[in-house]
């Protein structure tokens, strides 16, 4: 396992995610960051990824990420998170003000010692069931 690799994954979820620090993202992205994900979709370069990613924070003010889980080579890593948060801007339309969990898995790609490219798995029926936006199953309608 990479030290240097699993460093890189966690400063970039406990000082950009959980600060919410710009610097950090800068420091742990490459400029052309690709970011390929069904929750905050097909993103472009560190400045879309900053913009989705703010959004995202801005709708949960009290989100934050915990590394569960990091597996990590020189360029490689996988990484599974535990995102936690209350939905105050309407995440799945109308602001709930519900607490919810997220679950999510990545494998980034490295390059020069920065996240160059990250694939995301995350569990977005959950997040909408814990929400409200989505029956849980077994419950009646």
């Amino acid at each position: 396992m990479s030290k240097a690799t699993e460093a890189v994954v966690r400063r970039f979820y406990e000082e950009g995610v959980n600060n919410r620090d710009a610097t950090a993202l800068d420091a742990t992205v490459t400029p052309d960051f690709a970011m390929h994900s069904p929750l905050l979709g097909e993103l472009r370069g560190a400045a879309a990824y900053k913009e989705a990613a703010l959004g995202f924070l801005t709708a949960s003010p009290d989100f934050k990420a915990t590394v569960q889980d990091i597996v990590a080579t020189d360029d490689k890593a996988a990484a599974r998170i535990l995102y936690k948060g209350t939905d105050t801007a309407g995440l799945a339309g109308e602001p709930t003000n519900k607490a919810f969990t997220l679950t999510a898995t990545y494998v980034f790609r490295l390059a020069n010692g920065k996240l160059a490219e990250a694939w995301q798995e995350v569990d977005r029926l959950g997040m909408l069931q814990q929400l409200g936006a989505i029956p849980q199953p077994g419950a009646s309608s």
